[in-house]
C-alpha cells in the first residue's frame, strides 16, 4: 500500500474506532459469505474477508440490508489478495441506502461484474460510502459505467485502480449521473474503453471532483463513438479535474476528437494543473460545452491563465514512459513548479504516488502561483528529484539546505520521533542546536 493509501486508511480507522466499540467478523469463519456477514454486522463492526477469492450467491450483488454502518476490508488491505470475482453475471456492490462516509470498504478487487450499469459499484439514492484502496477490473455495463456508475449520490473514492472496464456505451470506467458529486483522489484510469463517450468516465448531469488521478491508454471507440477517449461531459455537467496527468488515450469514431477530453451540451469542465500530452487525435474537443483550464500543460495549447504555450518542443511534459503509463515528469520538464498552489484542497498533502506534494526543484524556475509553500507542480505527479539528496542538512531532499529544512527542525525540537528522523542532522538521537547549526552551515543548494 502507498503511503497516501496508507494515511486514509489510518485516519479512516481512527475515526470509525471512535465512534463505537467494535468487533471483528471474518468470512469465511464467523460466516460462509460477505453478504451474510453484512446482514449480521452491528454498528461499527468491521468484516475481514480472510481468503484471496470469493464466488457464488453471497459473494456478489451484496447490499446493506440492514442500516448500520461498518467496514469491509481484506485481511492484508491488498487487493491483489483478494477479490470478489462476479464471474460475468451480477456486480459487486449496491449502495443504495444513504450509506455514510463511515460505511467503508477497502483493499478488494472486484473482477468481471456484469450489469446494466455500474457492474462494479452502483451508487444511487443518496449514498457517500468511502471506497479504499480498490480494484475495479474487467467488468461489463450492457449500458453505462462500466465499472462504476453514480446517481444522487456522492461516494469518495481515494487510491482506486479501474482497468479494463468496458460499457456498450458510455463511461467504459465509470459515469457520473445526474445528481451525483463524487470525489476521486489518486485514482487512476487504464485501458477501459467505451463505445460511444467517456472511455474512462463520462460526467452527464453530475460533477465531482477528480483530483491527483492518472488516465492512460483509455479508448472510446466504435461505430457510435464520439469523443472523449478519457473524459467526456455532457448535459450540463461540472466536474473539475485538480494535478491531474492524462496519455495515450483515444478517441476513435469516424467523426470522434478529444482524446483527453470532450464537452458538449452545456457542460464545463475545470481544469487545473492539469496535463494532457500524446492522446489521439487531440487533446480537447468543445462540442456545445466548454473546457475551463488553469496552469496547466495542453498540447497544442489552451487559453487560460497559466496555461503553457503552444510550443510542442519546449513545453513537453516530458514524461518518464508515457507508452507504459508512466507519467513521472522527468528532470527539467517545464511542467515542475508551474502550477497553482491555492487549486489543489489543503487537506491533499500528497501525490498519486504517496510521495510529498510542494517540493521545489532548484533546478527549474518558478513559475506556478505559490503561497507560503513550495510551488505544486502539474500533474498527478510530484517531482521528487533525480534521486534522493544525501546533503547533510537538506531533510527534505529537494536539494537545497533552506527554510523548510529549518522550520522543521524547530518544529520537531526534541527528542526524535519513533521511525525515520531526517531532522537529527548529527545523528544523536535528540533534534537540537546542533542540527540548527548544522543546517545553518550548509544553508543553500546541494553541491
Amino acid at each position: 500500500m502507498n503511503r497516501m493509501r496508507g494515511c486514509w486508511s489510518a485516519v479512516l480507522v481512527g475515526a470509525c474506532a471512535a465512534a463505537t466499540p467494535a468487533a471483528d467478523i471474518t468470512v469465511p469463519g464467523d460466516f460462509m459469505t460477505i453478504q451474510a456477514a453484512m446482514d449480521n454486522a452491528k454498528e461499527g463492526d468491521v468484516i475481514i474477508l480472510t481468503a484471496p477469492l470469493y464466488r457464488g450467491e453471497g459473494n456478489k450483488d451484496l447490499v446493506r440490508n440492514i442500516e448500520r454502518t461498518y467496514r469491509i476490508k481484506s485481511a492484508s488491505g491488498d487487493p491483489s489478495l483478494c477479490t470478489i470475482d462476479c464471474e460475468g453475471s451480477g456486480r459487486g456492490f449496491f449502495f443504495g441506502t444513504s450509506e455514510p462516509p463511515s460505511f467503508v470498504v477497502e483493499g478488494i478487487t472486484i473482477l468481471s461484474g456484469s450489469a446494466a450499469t455500474g457492474a462494479g459499484m452502483l451508487f444511487t439514492n443518496d449514498s457517500s460510502p468511502t471506497i479504499l484502496n480498490c480494484v475495479f477490473a474487467g467488468n461489463h455495463a450492457l449500458a453505462t459505467g462500466g465499472g462504476v456508475f453514480c446517481a444522487n449520490s456522492d461516494p469518495l473514492l481515494l487510491g482506486c485502480t479501474f482497468v479494463n472496464n468496458t460499457s456498450n456505451f458510455d463511461g467504459g470506467g465509470m459515469v457520473v449521473g445526474a445528481g451525483a458529486e463524487p470525489t476521486l483522489i489518486g485514482c487512476s484510469f487504464n485501458g477501459n474503453t467505451a463505445s460511444d463517450r467517456g472511455g474512462a468516465v463520462l460526467a452527464i448531469g453530475g460533477g465531482g471532483s477528480f483530483i491527483n488521478c492518472v488516465f492512460t491508454n483509455n479508448t472510446a471507440e466504435g461505430t457510435l463513438a464520439t469523443g472523449g477517449g478519457a473524459v467526456a461531459a455532457a448535459s450540463g455537467s461540472v466536474p473539475y479535474l485538480a494535478n491531474c496527468s492524462f496519455a495515450m488515450n483515444q478517441a476513435l469514431g469516424a467523426d470522434a476528437s478529444g482524446g483527453a477530453l470532450t464537452t458538449g451540451s452545456a457542460s464545463n469542465v475545470l481544469l487545473a494543473n492539469c496535463i494532457m500530452w500524446s492522446d489521439i487525435p487531440d487533446e480537447i474537443e468543445t462540442d456545445g460545452g466548454t473546457a475551463l483550464a488553469s496552469y496547466s500543460n495542453i498540447r497544442g495549447g489552451w487559453p487560460g491563465p497559466g496555461n503553457l504555450g503552444d510550443d510542442l518542443a519546449t513545453h513537453d511534459p516530458r514524461y518518464v514512459d508515457p507508452a507504459a503509463g508512466d507519467l513521472r515528469l522527468d528532470a527539467g520538464s517545464v511542467s515542475i513548479d508551474a502550477g497553482n498552489n491555492f487549486a489543489l484542497p489543503t487537506e491533499i498533502a500528497f501525490d498519486v504516488a504517496g510521495e510529498e506534494r510542494f517540493r521545489d526543484d532548484p533546478g527549474v524556475p518558478d513559475t506556478g502561483l505559490v503561497d507560503m509553500r513550495p510551488p505544486i507542480d502539474m500533474g498527478a505527479y510530484e517531482f521528487q528529484g533525480s534521486s534522493k539528496s544525501t546533503c547533510l542538512g537538506d531533510t527534505d531532499g529537494d536539494g537545497l539546505v533552506g527554510f523548510t529544512d529549518l522550520v522543521s527542525i524547530i518544529a520537531l525540537w526534541g527528542p526524535c520521533p519513533p521511525g525515520d528522523c531526517p531532522q537529527d542532522v548529527s545523528g544523536d538521537g535528540v533534534i537540537g542546536f546542533s542540527d540548527l547549526l548544522t543546517i545553518l552551515s550548509f544553508w543553500g543548494p546541494c553541491v
